[in-house]
């Protein structure tokens, strides 16, 4: 997911001023009262002494989820989430979160949140904990009732958190102290209908407030013998397979060949690639022709992102007919090429494609798509972002049944900041390749991923 946030500075205060990563971070280092900061750019932290670049990871376990999305009280779609298990505070205060590399931040919802979000999850207890401290934004120690405050935005839902110092272990032998956002209140769309309780941002450090908040750069700092590197696997949980996320290194055995690496670009904190051409068919899109097309790798994503102004024109050319199919996964629908700077990525219709076919002249998101989507013929459950049907035909509802088409998992892209030309390059991808990002050389990883749709 790709997030933006902003700082409210409660006492004292200075709403209205800017704020720079890098200038937040000079300061932050000054101020921190729990041990020496060290720059992200430092990479002598990072010395390997020569270690194979795989290295020995420590392995967490993802669970995959189909979770429903309701629309007018019913039941509408379902999203994929995959989560993991972490450990905060001594003693340890179990979460389930997703790891998102489009984030920077940890965020969990704090106990004195009364949002109905909140209440239906698991929440962190600072009081609970021996080695929770509550801080400024400058990891200054502060009192309970004077803190700063910071609020993201996470596309449909916004989180207003307070920052505390804490205790963060993905295994008993994995821990880093690190600055964390505690949730007061959260939004009721997205995060009441997901059963994970929070977000671990995997992102750069510049994603983060200063770099004391991000996960990467603060477990750089605690093992600097570690690899700085994680790896990714995510399968849809068919036939018993499981996802899965190795920091320290990655784990060779979800490879089928070698990874092909590409170097990171821009200075924004995203785990962002130059797209050098974007195929349909083996055509060019002329989306590309500039030059200026860049991806965003986002494990928090579970559509291919595509540029707002192109979005409908590049969706339209992946459409087939369904046919006969029940899963459109299967569909003889165009391949998708992505050319990175040393490697050629391609994308199937078995990871990009929604599982259920629609009705010609219902789109995803209409409000005749659940009464028209085929589950209604042949009850499935969604296992791929796809629509279902939950809602009840409408007497008032009147359409040609003249066939049903094959809809691919894609969203517009809208970040200005970042470019106009801007893919996500969410599950359709990751699905497909085993994905390893590297925070000391700036790379990405990718190789095809050991899983039962490739092998």
């Amino acid at each position: 997911m790709i997030k933006r946030f902003t700082l409210l500075n409660v006492v004292p205060t200075i709403l209205g001023s800017a704020f720079l990563p890098s200038s937040l971070f000079q300061r932050a280092s000054e101020l921190w009262p729990f041990g020496s900061l060290v720059d992200p750019s430092d990479h002598e932290l990072l010395a390997l002494d020569g270690a194979d670049r795989a290295g020995v990871p420590h392995l967490v376990h993802l669970r995959w989820e189909s979770v429903p999305v309701y629309r007018n009280g019913k039941i509408a779609s379902s999203r994929t989430t995959y989560s993991g298990i972490i450990y905060v505070g001594n003693p340890a205060q179990e979460f389930r979160v997703v790891f998102d590399t489009g984030s920077g931040h940890l965020v969990l919802p704090a106990v004195e949140c009364q949002s109905e979000s909140c209440l239906v999850h698991r929440t962190f207890n600072a009081s609970a904990s021996s080695t929770s401290q509550a801080i400024d934004i400058h990891g200054r120690k502060v009192s309970g009732n004077v803190t700063d405050r910071l609020s993201i935005s996470y596309g449909t839902g916004t989180v207003l958190g307070e920052f505390m110092q804490e205790m963060v272990c993905l295994t008993k032998s994995l821990c880093t102290q690190m600055g964390i956002v505690v949730a007061i209140e959260m939004s009721t769309k997205p995060f009441k209908d997901f059963r994970f309780d929070g977000l671990l941002g995997l992102g750069f450090p510049s994603l983060a407030i200063t770099g004391s908040y991000s996960f990467l750069h603060q477990f750089a700092t605690r093992h600097p013998r570690s690899q700085p590197s994680f790896g990714i696997f995510l399968t849809d949980g068919e036939e018993g397979e499981e996802s899965e996320l190795a920091i320290g290194g990655y784990n060779v055995d979800r490879l089928l060949e070698p990874l092909s690496w590409i170097p990171v670009v821009g200075d924004a904190g995203f785990w962002q690639v130059e797209i050098k051409a974007f195929r349909i068919n083996g055509v060019a899109h002329e989306v590309c022709n500039d030059g200026s097309c860049r991806g965003i790798v986002d494990s928090g994503t579970s559509h291919l992102g595509l540029p707002a102004t192109w979005k409908d024109e590049i969706e339209e050319l992946l459409k087939v007919d369904a046919g006969n199919l029940a899963d459109c996964r299967s569909a003889e629908s165009p391949v998708i090429e992505v050319e990175l700077a040393t490697t050629n990525l391609t994308i199937y219709s078995s990871t990009y494609m929604r599982k259920l076919p629609l009705m010609k002249g219902v789109t995803v998101g209409s409000s005749l798509q659940n009464v028209l989507s085929r589950s209604q013929l042949q009850p499935q459950v969604d296992t791929n972002n796809v629509e279902t049907c939950a809602a009840e035909h409408s007497s008032n509802v009147s359409v040609q049944m003249d066939g049903y088409y094959c809809s691919p998992r894609v969203m517009h892209v809208n970040v200005p900041e970042v470019g106009q030309k801007l893919f996500v390059l969410g599950e359709p991808l990751m699905h497909r390749y085993y994905t390893v990002f590297d925070w000391k050389r700036k790379e990405i990883g990718f190789g095809l991923a050991n899983n039962m749709r490739n092998r």
